[in-house]
């Protein structure tokens, strides 16, 4: 079920109205954890089971790991890290395992579970938490079971934490019309990266990946680059939807994305870029690992990192993509250490860009001979004949994406006056950060609204692709 389906805005209409009729009490959290498994249940309902049964177990191993701290929490703790990364290591790294050693992969497909990657890191936040005396066991499954499946964010994040959500359940939050509006904004932003940006970009990226040899030199690069703008559209755009449809519904999720593409180094970006991952990992990772001692942080970054190149999926080129993140994020620590003359800014941005863009090359295609093939194409002359792709849709997102990012930049520095002509306001989310919302449109405020929406739906793709991380 797609957040720009009708299936989901029928879905999320008959939610809120539920909520706003039902009184504040457990009905209105089971009514609440019903629509999320009506959601899950949509892609494929037969591994409802397995997302609740992870639930279940992840909430009856917590229930034991109450201090003082015994030796038979191990156990349970242990219970929950087999649970969790088991159902993650059979569905998404079977084949992949038996080819590492040796042995024939099995004949029967399996379908991965929608969001599993995500799902069973949020669960095992939970019981990490509580081992660590940083959290208490929640009183109720239901509530628990609320947190893991909660729609918004359950298949392709943002990656939330129980020490976030669960307090919100506890507060049971209402449902208001200012939220029902910023929440409608925010989602209005994120479906514009998706179906304005990021659907056209693919259609200039895929034919590209799918096989480079076919294309000129400057198609190739050109796809590389909108496959690096389209990946930053499309998961931050989801990102967006999910902030503003858990607004909608009462609850705040936190910022997963901080224009990364403005980075001058490759830490600043991979902490603007997926920030709940990012943080996810050095928190329940790299600092368990000895974090930033510099006696072990270059073999704990190359861990972590591939440790992120295997989540996003089982295959060489992501396990070579996440050691490269790993070696050139240590190389710039060391650097660091040493004190290297500053790059100056615009080049600095230029390189990290660049280095970015060129691992995409390993992240988006489907194997190490497609990568050969592209790594060739992009060094050939440039004379060398190939098919040419249509650059419209390049130039036209660049400049869209320049102009939101100006944007930002104005409003960072404050409430620009220009602002009020349209009846544009500043909102800032406790987690999420600061988001443009029309909250008193008026006249022109309508106008660029409606006119908005008209293009939106004009220009948007042909077909409309599934998320990317969807995948993952």
């Amino acid at each position: 079920m797609e957040f720009f389906s009708p299936r989901f805005a029928l879905l999320l209409g008959a939610t809120l109205v539920s909520l706003v009729l039902i009184p504040p009490g457990n009905y209105r959290r089971l009514t609440l954890c019903l629509a999320s498994c009506l959601f899950y249940a949509a892609w494929d309902w037969r591994y409802l089971g397995l997302l609740l049964a992870i639930s279940g177990i992840d909430y009856w191993a917590a229930s034991h790991l109450t201090p003082p701290r015994q030796r038979a929490h191990t156990a349970w703790l242990a219970l929950s890290l087999a649970t969790n990364l088991g159902a993650l290591a059979y569905f998404k790294y079977r084949n992949f395992g038996l080819q590492v050693l040796g042995f024939e992969p099995s004949p029967a497909e399996l379908v991965l579970p929608a969001g599993i990657s995500f799902y069973t890191f949020k669960s095992l936040s939970y019981t990490l938490d509580v081992y660590r005396g940083k959290l208490k066991t929640c009183p109720r499954w239901s509530d628990y079971a609320l947190f893991v499946s909660f729609f918004p964010d359950l298949i392709a994040g943002p990656l939330v934490r129980a020490s976030i959500f669960l307090p919100q359940i506890q507060r049971d939050p209402p449902i208001t019309r200012a939220r029902l509006v910023v929440g409608a904004n925010i989602f209005l932003q994120g479906l514009t990266k998706k179906i304005l940006l990021a659907d056209h970009l693919g259609e200039l990226a895929d034919p590209v990946f799918s096989n480079p040899s076919l294309f000129s030199v400057t198609s190739v690069w050109v796809g590389m680059t909108a496959f690096s703008l389209q990946i930053y559209c499309d998961f931050a755009g989801y990102s967006d939807m999910a902030i503003g449809t858990a607004h909608m519904l009462g609850y705040d999720l936190p910022m997963n994305f901080d224009r990364p593409y403005q980075s001058r180094n490759l830490v600043e970006l991979w902490k603007r870029w997926h920030i709940t991952l990012s943080e996810w990992i050095r928190d329940y990772c790299f600092v368990p690992l000895g974090g930033a001692l510099a006696t072990t942080r270059t073999r704990n970054l190359l861990l972590v990192m591939l440790l992120v190149g295997l989540w996003h999926g089982p295959g060489w080129h992501f396990v070579f993509w996440g050691l490269l993140q790993g070696l050139a994020l240590a190389f710039l620590h060391q650097t660091k250490r040493q004190r290297w003359r500053p790059w100056p800014r615009p080049l600095a941005w230029a390189v990290t860009f660049l280095f970015w863009t060129l691992g995409g090359i390993l992240f988006r295609s489907p194997d190490l001979l497609i990568t050969l093939q592209f790594g060739l194409r992009l060094v050939a002359w440039p004379q060398a004949a190939g098919l040419e792709i249509f650059y419209e849709w390049f130039v036209i997102s660049i400049a869209l994406l320049w102009m939101g990012h100006w944007i930002c930049a104005q409003v960072e520095q404050g409430q620009p006056a220009w602002l009020g002509w349209f009846g544009l306001k500043t909102v800032d989310l406790p987690l999420a950060g600061r988001y443009l919302c029309f909250v008193n449109p008026g006249f022109w405020g309508s106008l660029l609204l409606t006119l908005w929406l008209g293009l939106l739906f004009t220009f948007c793709a042909a077909s409309s692709t599934p998320f990317i991380y969807f995948a993952f």
